[in-house]
Formats: structure tokens, C-alpha cells, sequence
């Protein structure tokens, strides 16, 4: 028996091994991805130090590092800070991104009340320069970003590493099952704070203990808007309304091969509805001189919103091109489209609109927010479309029987109030670890 854990003791160690030589040798690769991505966004070609780990930090020690990927994780994770930040006053809180984009919505969201740096490409040389500076007692990873050198790093000096929010759909865990021998030892030292209870069946399968896991729901259900940005989506819809849109509808988070169909049923509705407005909101605003050419192309007229505060009348479609304007546009907005669902990109956050009380159709690619899509749509505030035919038949029903936008806003607002709690249950967990 001693000689068969010995022998697995080992062969772990070498496959460690072998994930670190791989990293060492793909690092010239993964600066290069960077330089390609800065021809697009030029923020990418900054602060190179920091995915080495290296930066001045003077913010206390024994505090939590919460990892944010990208927009989407730092807008959720926010509401936790905050609370732990209103628990704890004096706590340092530090939180990484890997995007330019999410860099700067943290420090918008959160400014200095937090220590803000782009978290180290996972080599042990890296990761514990990074860890040597920050020196927190706990690690939070928002969502699903299991790294082998930090988690073992982790292991290694006590930290304990919490997956908040966690999901793992049935995509993503083969993908780890296909590296179980690597991840396994790693596995059984993981905390994880599940959205539900199938991707807490997941998580066991991989190897994380039972008594690790908790299931808490989503934390993006425990939204919370600030006042400004509710004035703003007042005022939006407003002068919309002035301007002679009487119905607003939003295609949200799009990405390539999917805005070409949602202008084809906006052309189709146009020729019906005249004063329709169509709001897009591309994932990537990065991509916004692209869609621009799709707009020029198919003969729309439309301005950039970062041009002009002033909606005009002959506007046909609002481009959204800037970060940080999309809750605004949700709420003034009468009806949303959430993209990455009719491309294969598993759709994106569809509370968002729900907050709002909009009717909410997807296409059939949900599979990253399956289990709160399926709420909704049981409750009948989602409608699934497979192509922009349905999207255009779905748009007319509810612009022709207005009631049921009524019941559909009551519908999503109720699954809103429902499932709130999860930010209350994570934050037990960590102040628990930190006792």
C-alpha cells in the first residue's frame, strides 16, 4: 500500500514537472499573443512586469486576493468586496485581472479601496513572486480559473484557495477530466462555493471533498446598481422617447457572426415598426470599428454613442462602443436580445436585463449560465430563438401584445428577488477561513 501512494506521489510530482517545463516554453508564445492582441487593444502592450509578478505593493499583509478574470468577473465580485470591505474595514483586499478591460473596471468600481495588478502567468517562478509581495491568508478565484502552480503554491504555504461563485458546466469539466492526473492532488486542498448543485456534481467528480463544497446560487443575483447609474438609464429613455422611439429593444454582449443576423431582423422590423431603435452593445467594443463597416454596409442609420450624448431622429442603430454603459442601456431599454447564444460562444449574464424587469430572448447556445437561464425561462421571462427568424417573430408577439411584456418584467423580477442570499453565504465562508 506504501510503495502503490509512493508511486503516485511520484508520478504527480513528474507531471507537475512536465505542466511547468510546458509553461516555461510557451512563455515567449504567450507574450507574442499579447503583442497581437495590443494591434487591436493597445492597453495590452502595458505593464508587462506584472504577468511576472513583479510590482511595488505596500497595502498589508494577511489580507484576501480575489482573481478576476475580465469585466464580467470583476462586476461580479464587487458586491462581495464591498460587503467584506464594510465588514472589515481595515482588511487589505487586492484583485487581479488578466484583461485591460477588467483592469479598468476595477479601478472604476472600486478606486483605491482596493490594490488593483494583472495576476502572473501560472510559473512557479512567477506566482511566488507574486505571493511573496502580496502575502494574503486566502485566494479567491471568481467563477472557474484552476492554475496547477498557483493552487500548489497555495498548498504549499497555507493559503487557502476558495472558487466563489463557482461553475463548472459538463463542457469545461471534460476538459479538466482530461487533465485529472495533474489536477487530482490539487482537488482535494480546494474550497468551492457553487452556483448549483450541478456544478457542485462536478466539482466531486473531479476529486474536491464533499465537506469542501457548499452550494450558495449565484452571487450576480445580489445585483446592485448605483443610483447614477439608474438616473442615466432614466434619462436615456427619456430622450428616446422625445425622439420618437417608442420601442427600444437591446442586443447585448454580441460577438462576431452574430450582430450580421440581429441586423438582418432589425431591417425586417423596421419596415413594419418605422420608429424602432435598436440598441448594440458588442461584447468586445474593441470590435465596434468592425461593426461599424456591418452598419455602413447594410445601409443603416446610425451613430456611435460615444460621439454624441443626443440621440437623432433619423437614428436607426445606437452602437454602444465605449465600457461600462451597459446597465444603463438595459434600463432604457423595453426588450433585450443576450448575445454569444446564437453563435457558439454559451450566451452571457442574463440578469442583467432581468434587474430591469425586460423580457429577455437567448439563443440556444445558454450553456454558461444554463442553470439561471432555465430559471427564467421557466418562469416565462426567456424566450429561446434559433435563428433571427424566430428572433424577429418573438420581437413582433411582444410588440403586439404588449400584456405580456407586463407579465414577462414580473416573471424576471421574481426570479431576481428569489435567488438572492449567495454574496451573505460566500462572505460566512471566508470570514470562517479567516478565523
Amino acid at each position: 500500500m506504501f510503495q502503490k501512494i509512493k508511486r503516485l506521489f511520484l508520478a504527480q510530482k513528474v507531471i507537475f514537472f512536465l505542466y511547468t517545463l510546458l509553461m516555461a516554453i510557451l512563455m515567449p508564445f504567450l507574450f507574442l499573443r499579447l503583442l497581437f492582441k495590443s494591434f487591436k487593444v493597445l492597453a495590452y502592450r502595458h505593464r508587462w512586469k506584472e504577468r511576472l509578478g513583479f510590482f511595488n505593493y505596500e497595502f498589508g499583509s494577511n489580507g484576501i486576493c480575489i482573481h478576476a478574470v475580465s469585466v464580467g468577473e470583476v462586476i461580479c465580485a464587487v458586491p462581495l468586496i464591498k460587503l467584506l470591505k464594510e465588514k472589515n474595514p481595515s482588511l487589505p483586499i487586492t484583485v487581479t485581472t488578466t484583461t485591460p478591460s477588467g483592469s479598468e473596471r476595477v479601478k472604476s468600481l472600486l478606486g483605491e479601496s482596493v490594490f488593483h495588478v494583472y495576476f502572473p502567468f501560472d510559473l512557479p517562478v512567477f506566482i511566488k513572486n507574486f505571493f511573496s509581495k502580496i502575502k494574503p491568508s486566502i485566494f479567491i478565484v471568481v467563477e472557474t480559473e484552476l492554475w496547477p502552480a498557483t493552487i500548489n503554491h497555495c498548498k504549499k504555504n497555507n493559503i487557502d484557495f476558495i472558487v466563489a461563485n463557482a461553475r463548472l458546466s459538463t463542457k469545461s469539466f471534460l476538459s479538466y477530466k482530461k487533465i485529472s492526473p495533474l489536477m487530482y492532488s490539487f482537488m482535494k486542498y480546494i474550497k468551492v462555493a457553487a452556483q448549483y448543485e450541478s456544478d457542485s456534481d462536478n466539482f466531486r467528480k473531479l476529486g474536491v471533498p464533499n465537506k469542501n463544497i457548499i452550494t450558495t446560487g449565484s452571487i450576480k443575483f445580489d445585483i446592485n446598481v448605483k443610483s447614477s447609474v439608474l438616473e442615466y438609464a432614466k434619462s436615456y429613455k427619456s430622450h428616446f422617447s422625445k425622439v420618437g422611439k417608442d420601442f427600444v429593444w437591446i442586443a447585448a454582449s454580441t460577438h462576431d457572426g452574430e450582430e450580421e443576423k440581429i441586423l438582418f431582423a432589425h431591417r425586417q422590423l423596421l419596415e413594419r415598426i418605422p420608429n424602432l431603435l435598436l440598441i448594440l452593445a458588442p461584447r468586445h467594443p474593441e470590435r465596434s470599428s468592425h461593426v461599424s463597416g456591418l452598419l455602413k454596409q447594410e445601409g443603416f442609420n446610425y451613430q456611435k454613442e460615444s460621439d454624441s450624448s443626443m440621440l437623432k431622429e433619423e437614428t436607426e442603430v445606437l452602437l454602444i462602443d465605449s465600457i461600462g454603459k451597459l446597465m444603463e442601456f438595459y434600463g432604457a431599454s423595453d426588450l433585450s436580445f443576450v448575445g454569444g447564444s446564437l453563435v457558439n460562444k454559451g450566451g452571457h449574464n442574463p440578469i442583467e436585463p432581468a434587474f430591469w424587469g425586460l423580457p429577455i430572448i437567448s439563443g440556444p447556445n445558454f450553456f454558461n449560465f444554463s442553470d439561471i437561464c432555465k430559471k427564467l425561462i421557466d418562469s416565462g421571462a426567456m424566450q429561446i430563438v434559433d435563428d433571427a427568424s424566430q428572433l424577429i417573430d418573438n420581437i413582433l408577439y411582444y410588440l403586439n401584445y404588449p400584456a405580456h411584456i407586463e407579465v414577462s418584467s414580473n416573471s424576471a423580477l421574481e426570479v431576481i428577488s428569489k435567488n438572492k442570499g449567495a454574496t451573505i453565504k460566500l462572505v460566512n465562508l471566508i470570514e470562517n477561513s479567516m478565523n
